[in-house]
Parts: C-alpha cells; sequence; structure tokens
C-alpha cells in the first residue's frame, strides 16, 4: 500500500508571510482556501496529514481565526 498525503501543504516560506492584520483576500492569496469547508466563517482550519499504510505519521493543522474579515490569531502547526 502506498503513503497516502491529503490536505493543505503549507510551506515554512508561506506561513512566515501570514501576520495579523491581513484580510481575508490576501490569507486566500498565499494559502488558497481551506481544505474544509468553515462552519464558522472567522475560523479557517488548513489540514493536512500522511498515512502509511493504516498509520498515521503525520498531521498538521493550522487555525486561523478572523474578526470581521480580517486575521487576528494564527495558530501555527507544531
Amino acid at each position: 500500500m502506498q503513503n497516502i498525503k491529503q490536505g493543505d501543504v503549507i510551506s515554512q516560506d508561506v506561513l512566515k508571510k501570514l501576520s495579523p492584520g491581513m484580510t481575508k483576500a490576501q490569507v486566500l492569496h498565499h494559502l488558497g482556501n481551506p481544505i474544509l469547508t468553515p462552519i464558522n466563517p472567522q475560523r479557517w482550519e488548513y489540514v493536512y496529514y500522511r498515512k502509511k499504510k493504516t498509520k498515521l505519521t503525520k498531521h498538521r493543522r493550522l487555525i486561523l481565526i478572523f474578526e470581521q474579515d480580517i486575521l487576528k490569531q494564527i495558530n501555527k502547526p507544531s
């Protein structure tokens, strides 16, 4: 069975471009649309995982919090 990669792969270079105060349009320019449709339009989640056979080998989640379409908080993946 092959390795399976799913989700939003976000490089450190792209993460460095994000900063509070950016508009949603600016964030979309750098990251594109989140793979998960946001339930709360003020909270976007970019998720990435990799599986090898049936074992999860990597999981990352970037969470962005907006207020009135302005980026307020960035919870970077570990």
